[in-house]
């Protein structure tokens, strides 16, 4: 059985779904105004006296129907999510949806190395599902010209804190980062 893309889409859409709504803090976010309007109501129903014909039952479900209304609107805001910026100690960081490789070589990736520097995919080191695995397979053909680039970088140099780690694979210098 093959899958169509009408499919992944399906799929996709009811996965990123259940994520929105397993999130804590997508419920707590959802909960602040809500929780706020009710407090208030609460707040003004106990102290002020109201003529003997009106129904705090109105104020309720209209509390309701605005609480309603407003997690809808914030689950649908949380769906339609495509990029957020932080700014983390001045440095803006943009995080968006999308083929990462996609965006122009000037514009600065952060793709993790672990403390070794290892360049070997072989989905034993590093997964070719990985982004690591995906950038070095995509920009680098000839893996010993990324080797020699970490190797010969000056600041690499300054940051090595352990050789000969015994490790069954990989690399053997201890790079901190």
């Amino acid at each position: 059985m093959t899958e169509t893309i009408e499919d992944i889409r399906k799929e996709n859409a009811m996965w990123k779904l259940k994520e929105i709504v397993k999130d804590k803090d997508f419920w707590k976010n959802s909960w602040v105004i809500p929780g706020a309007l009710f407090g208030i109501a609460t707040t003004l129903l106990t102290f002020i006296e109201f003529d003997k014909g009106f129904n705090k039952l109105i104020i309720l479900v209209g509390l309701v129907i605005i609480s309603i209304i407003y997690m809808l609107f914030n689950l649908f805001k949380s769906y339609r999510l495509k990029e957020i910026k932080l700014d983390i100690d001045g440095s803006e960081i943009e995080i968006k949806k999308g083929d990462i490789f996609a965006y122009p070589r000037n514009i600065y990736k952060v793709i993790a190395f672990n403390e070794f520097f290892d360049t070997k995919v072989d989905d034993k080191i590093i997964s070719r599902s990985s982004l690591n695995g995906q950038y070095i397979s995509k920009f680098y053909s000839d893996v010993s010209d990324l080797d020699n680039r970490i190797v010969q970088d000056p600041r690499m140099q300054l940051r090595i804190v352990e050789e000969n780690v015994e490790r069954p694979l990989g690399e053997k210098e201890r790079v901190t980062v």
